[in-house]
C-alpha cells in the first residue's frame, strides 16, 4: 500500500534512486539527483557523491555540487608534521649515543629510558598527524575539501580516477 501511494502521489520518491531520495527528505538531508542524474560512485555515508553530471559534498549543514564541466583541478594532498618525525629521531640519536656511553662506564641512567619514551611519544604524533584530503576547484570560484583521512591510497586514487573519468564522459555528452 505505502509503495502504491509512493509510486502514484509522489513518482520522484518511487524507484532506487527515488527511495533514496525518499530517505534524503526524510532525514533532512539537503541531498537531490536531478531526473536524469546517475549515481557512480558514493562514499563517506553517501555524503560524497559522483554521479553522471556533477560531485555532490554534503556536510553538516552545507552542500557543495559541482558540475563536471566546471571542475578546474583536481588536488590530492597529503599533510604531516615532519617536525614530530625530526624530533622522534634526534631522541633516538640521544638514547642511543647515551646507552653507548652508559654501557663504557658501566652505569645506568634514567636519561636513556626518557630519551627513547619521549621519541617514541613524538614517533607517535607524527604517525597521527598524516592528513589526507582532496581539494576539487571549479572554474566559478567554489571547491570542495574532502577529508579523506581514513581511506587507504589505492582508494583515494581510485576516487580520483572515477572523477576524472566521469568529467570525461560529461565533456563528450556535452560536446555532441
Amino acid at each position: 500500500m505505502k509503495d502504491s501511494f509512493i509510486k502514484i502521489y509522489y513518482p520522484y520518491f518511487y524507484g532506487s534512486i527515488g527511495q533514496r531520495r525518499l530517505l534524503s527528505f526524510l532525514q533532512n538531508k539537503p541531498m537531490k539527483l536531478l531526473i536524469d542524474e546517475q549515481e557512480i560512485l558514493s562514499s563517506n555515508d553517501d555524503k560524497l557523491i559522483i554521479t553522471n553530471k556533477r560531485i555532490i559534498l554534503t556536510e553538516d549543514k552545507l552542500t557543495t555540487s559541482i558540475f563536471h564541466e566546471n571542475i578546474s583541478s583536481v588536488q590530492y594532498r597529503m599533510q604531516e608534521i615532519k617536525l614530530f618525525l625530526w624530533l622522534s629521531i634526534l631522541f633516538a640519536v640521544i638514547a642511543f649515543g647515551f646507552g653507548i656511553a652508559d654501557i663504557e662506564q658501566n652505569q645506568k641512567m634514567p636519561f636513556v629510558t626518557y630519551s627513547i619514551l619521549i621519541g617514541l611519544a613524538f614517533l607517535v604524533l607524527w604517525l597521527y598527524s598524516k592528513k589526507k584530503d582532496v581539494k576539487i576547484s571549479s572554474d566559478g570560484g567554489a571547491s570542495m575539501h574532502i577529508a579523506l583521512s581514513s581511506l587507504k591510497d589505492a582508494d583515494i586514487y581510485h576516487f580520483v580516477d572515477t572523477l576524472q573519468q566521469a568529467k570525461d564522459d560529461r565533456i563528450m555528452v556535452i560536446s555532441k
